[in-house]
């Protein structure tokens, strides 16, 4: 028997997804929320368990320091943390690597927001590399 067992109703599959072209910078030491990163859903009646996946594909800092992301509900990093994951970041400042997020959970059914926000240690620049070609996203799924 599965440790977790999500309800089967309602609709499975993508239920919001968004992307961003256009690299965001922060130094903030504390979690911001990362321009684009942000989508609204509506969860079925009946219920439905929700995978939230944040994706940097390119991320770098300009100096080698730790790196968190972190999945929020709501519409401000007031609104309620989900999950926090940190990262010990680059050996070397401005290598280039990739984080990814990921959050399963049973929301209340109605609308829902989520949102990924970032933080960096250390007094450097924290850079979502985000390009044409570069694209972090959030994705959130009905499973």
């Amino acid at each position: 028997m599965p440790l977790y067992n999500p309800p089967t109703t309602g609709p499975a599959g993508q239920l919001g997804y968004a992307y961003t072209t256009a690299d965001f910078t922060t130094t903030n030491a504390t979690a911001t929320l990362i321009t684009g990163l942000s989508v609204s859903v509506t969860v079925p009646s009946g219920g439905r368990a929700l995978r939230i996946t944040g994706y940097m594909p390119a991320l770098f800092t300009s100096g080698a320091n730790q790196v968190q992301l972190f999945i929020y509900s709501g519409t401000t990093v007031a609104g309620g943390i989900l999950l926090q994951n940190a990262s010990s970041g680059p050996t070397t400042a401005t290598t280039a690597y990739t984080m990814i997020i990921q959050y399963i959970y049973t929301p209340s059914v109605g609308s829902q927001n989520y949102f990924i926000a970032c933080a960096i240690n250390g007094g450097s620049t924290f850079h979502t590399n985000a390009s044409s070609t570069v694209n972090p996203f959030i994705l959130v799924e009905g499973i």
